[in-house]
Parts: structure tokens; C-alpha cells; sequence
């Protein structure tokens, strides 16, 4: 259910430009490593690049900030790596 409406959540941020193509593909990208449980996702900042298709930590923020922006996720950086949680498990009844 949850990933179901964090799918809804993207795909209605890119129709009203919260999100460029770029962005929300790798917002689904990432909804794909997604715990079922909680919506969090804990990655290194090795597989976060290669999942976005990035050289550097920079451009993962940027994306990152998007998304949070749009009310997607919210993220931390921690010692190894992202932390990630989309917002879609927080606000479910």
C-alpha cells in the first residue's frame, strides 16, 4: 500500500514539475530498495551513485533535496553512507 502511494506521490510531483524526468526516475529507482516494513532505505554513497548514474556525493544531494522538497523522503548522511525514508510509510493511517 504504501509503496503503491509513494508511486502516486512521484508520479504526480513530476506532472506538476516538482520533479524533473531525471529526478523521478531515480525517486523510482530508489522506491525500489525501499524496506516494505518502514519506507527506509540505508545505502552507501557508492551504490547511491551508481543507482543515480552520478560521479559525486553533490548530485545525489541535489536529487535528494528535490525529492524532499517535493514531500517525497526525507534523508541524513551518515558515516557510511544515506539514510533514506520515504514519506509515504510516516503518513499512512
Amino acid at each position: 500500500m504504501s509503496r503503491d502511494t509513494a508511486l502516486e506521490q512521484i508520479a504526480s510531483s513530476e506532472r506538476y514539475a516538482d520533479l524533473g524526468p531525471t529526478t523521478a526516475r531515480n525517486a523510482r529507482a530508489l522506491l525500489k530498495w525501499a524496506s516494505e516494513s518502514n519506507g527506509s532505505v540505508h545505502t552507501t554513497y557508492e551504490e547511491m551513485r551508481k543507482l543515480f548514474g552520478v560521479k559525486g556525493n553533490s548530485t545525489v544531494r541535489r536529487h535528494l533535496g528535490i525529492m524532499m522538497a517535493a514531500k517525497l523522503l526525507k534523508y541524513h548522511l551518515g558515516g557510511i553512507g544515506w539514510y533514506v525514508t520515504f514519506l509515504a510509510w510516516e503518513n499512512r493511517p
